[in-house]
């Protein structure tokens, strides 16, 4: 029921095959492509940022899946400080994470804690 409900919000998806495979670890950029989809879910920022994602393959998402890269872009590039400088979400600059490694749990609450926190669905 969690996985059905995930995929009716648009959160998650099938391999392509009609399969889901919700036993199996989830890899890098799989959960960047769910976080960055919650963080457009929950916040208007992000959602309206999705649409400038940049067509052509950006600096350090070169070994990123196509489908995945505009939620990299989005989480790792996407936002800026006060100062005009990058706020990147992820625990680690993008080329330095291997994109088909399993997350840990470690990767995954940090990453989340991030989202909850930027979007402000968790207080400063």
């Amino acid at each position: 029921p969690a996985v059905n409900a995930l995929a009716k919000m648009g959160l998650v998806s099938g391999l392509g095959d009609g399969t889901f495979r919700p036993d199996q670890g989830v890899d890098h950029e799989q959960f960047f492509s769910i976080m960055g989809r919650l963080a457009q879910y929950l916040n208007l920022t992000f959602y309206e940022e999705i649409k400038e994602a940049p067509e052509e393959v950006q600096p350090g998402l070169e070994g990123y899946s196509d489908w995945a890269q505009d939620e990299v872009w989005l989480l790792s590039m996407s936002q800026k400080g006060y100062l005009g400088n990058n706020l990147n979400l992820l625990w680690d600059a993008p080329e330095d994470i291997a994109p088909q490694d399993v997350t840990t749990r470690e990767e995954a609450a940090a990453l989340l804690y991030q989202v909850l926190l930027y979007t402000e669905v968790l207080p400063d």
